[in-house]
């Protein structure tokens, strides 16, 4: 697949959107994917960040509405993902942090020299 500057694939947008969304997207998957590691430490993460910009992407047809540099557009989607992720990822549930009487009592129960529950005598 050739590659075309930003402005050509702009214009490709409007007369062969699916060739252009290749082109787009063969050009600048792996970068995105590069740049939301160096965000978010978590390769796994990042490829579900940049997959859920291309897919948001084509189906919302966002290439009808970008009026910047498509590279400058998705850099900032993939950032601004990664950084909503990091913030979420960050977030601890108040029912994680309560603790329920069952557990307090399993953990009186544990020998906390070596972590093993106490034989009973």
């Amino acid at each position: 697949m050739s590659r075309l500057t930003d402005k050509e694939l702009e214009i490709e947008f409007t007369t062969d959107k699916e060739k252009a969304f290749r082109v787009f997207f063969d050009t600048y998957y792996v970068r995105l994917c590069m740049y939301a590691v160096q965000i978010t430490d978590d390769f796994s993460e990042s490829e579900d960040i940049v997959q859920g910009f291309f897919v948001q992407f084509w189906e919302k047809e966002l290439y009808k509405t970008v009026t910047v540099n498509l590279k400058n557009y998705a850099y900032l989607c993939v950032r601004n993902a990664a950084l909503k992720y990091l913030e979420k990822r960050q977030r601890i549930p108040f029912d994680e942090i309560l603790i329920s009487d069952e557990h307090l009592y399993a953990y009186e129960e544990m020998d906390t020299a070596n972590g093993k529950p106490k034989r009973k005598s």
